[in-house]
């Protein structure tokens, strides 16, 4: 891996608007910039801009402006699909991950901040929703320790 690849990406999400994911965000980035990570927030869809813009919060919060990148912008303060509807703008899935994936490469640790609730509606097909976002940036399956440990039962649920 590059050294300007991104090592680790977490995904800070939550149930609604406003339950404090951009807060999270700001902590996350701005603790591990001060341990002397290359961090990084990315806000895939914002909307409700202006006055609402979570990446300037982060970027305030850590003293820097390249601590967030945010990838679409829109005005209305509404799910991301019909904000874009409301103002004719066409959001797409593809131009999102790619600004994802470019923005997250430039970092060390990236972390990507929800938009809204993980199921918000947004008119995709189920494995484009916001879920299918976070999904990508998932980290390798654990491996096991020894064989020994392969052959483990694993608890049932």
């Amino acid at each position: 891996m590059s050294e300007t690849s991104t090592r680790e990406t977490f995904a800070v999400v939550g149930t609604d608007t406003g339950v404090g994911k951009t807060i999270v965000t700001s902590g996350l980035v701005g603790w591990l910039r001060e341990e002397g990570v290359a961090a990084r927030a990315v806000k895939p869809v914002q909307t409700g801009y202006p006055p609402d813009d979570d990446t300037e919060f982060v970027a305030e919060a850590c003293g820097t402006d390249d601590a967030a990148i945010c990838i679409e912008r829109l005005e209305p303060p509404l799910a991301p699909r019909v904000a874009a509807e409301q103002v004719g703008a066409e959001l797409s899935y593809a131009a999102i991950r790619e600004g994802c994936e470019r923005a997250l490469a430039a970092s060390e640790v990236g972390v990507l901040e929800g938009v809204g609730g993980v199921r918000v509606p947004d008119r995709s097909p189920p494995d484009r929703r916001r879920a299918a976002l976070v999904r990508p940036r998932r980290l390798r399956e654990p491996r096991p320790r020894s064989r020994r440990a392969a052959s483990r039962p694993t608890p049932s649920s």
